[in-house]
């Protein structure tokens, strides 16, 4: 009886401390406005006593200024268009100001649909035939 009560105890301990410790992903990607005003958007995660909130194949937001000095908001991939190319960034919760889901018909998201949508596949090269001659043998 001893060792079950104990082994009950111990799978009940695991299970707290996977439900406080193990970072639990969010559905969807997540907009977040830190209080230096950077927008970053990313699929979140963060566990329950955790100081941080973790945006997997994280984006962030930028203003362009065209010829005509007009600034265009810009999506850019930290994955691929960053010196640094993280896979995800870990910002400290107070450091957000603002937090939210990306409504799926938002322009944010047809950006996001835009860079995940796969790579369009190569056309197909034509190789040309040769017709090689062996010359005749001088026997």
């Amino acid at each position: 009886m001893n060792k079950n009560l104990l082994s009950t105890a111990g799978l009940v301990i695991l299970v707290i401390i996977g439900v406080l410790f193990v970072p639990l992903p969010s559905p969807g990607y997540t907009a977040v406005t830190t209080i230096s005003g950077e927008f970053f958007v990313g699929k979140a995660q963060k566990a329950l006593l955790s100081h941080y909130i973790e945006l997997k194949q994280p984006f962030v937001l930028q203003s362009i200024v065209g010829e005509n000095q007009t600034p265009t908001p810009q999506l850019f991939n930290l994955g691929t268009d960053s010196y640094w190319l993280p896979t995800s960034v870990k910002i400290n919760i107070k450091n957000i100001v603002i937090k939210g889901k990306v409504n799926p018909e938002s322009p944010i998201a047809q950006a996001l649909d835009a860079f995940n949508a796969p790579a369009p596949a190569p056309a197909p090269v034509e190789q040309e035939t040769t017709e090689t001659t062996t010359p005749p043998s001088s026997e």
